[in-house]
């Protein structure tokens, strides 16, 4: 059995242990779900300000990988500065989840 804790709909909890004021919910049921009127759990809508958030944590570890390449005794060939600056453009234009959700990441070059 696992207990909820739940406010505002939110489950703010979780515990194998009763609690005081904690309800017995589905095994499969985690933090940060909401609790449907019909008693039901289900995962919250996305945020575009969270989704686009990862992607650009993404991006900056894709980035991070290959940023020796731009070390002064290094020539950086032209298919790694297009991947690169294809990077740092990903996010032009994204306004909703959907997009950001529709990103194609750009082929690392051999």
């Amino acid at each position: 059995m696992v207990y909820a804790k739940i406010e505002d709909n939110i489950v703010i909890g979780i515990s194998v242990e009763k609690q005081p004021d904690w309800q017995e919910v589905p095994d499969n049921v985690v933090s940060g779900m909401i609790k449907n009127e019909d008693g039901t759990f289900s995962n919250p809508p996305k945020q575009f300000k969270v989704e686009i958030a990862r992607l650009r944590l993404n991006r900056s570890h894709r980035l991070l990988e290959t940023d020796w390449m731009g070390n002064s005794d290094v020539t950086m060939p032209t298919e790694w500065k297009t991947y690169r600056q294809s990077l740092r453009d990903i996010t032009n234009g994204l306004t909703t989840v959907a997009d950001v959700e529709s990103v194609t990441w750009p082929t690392k070059p051999e």
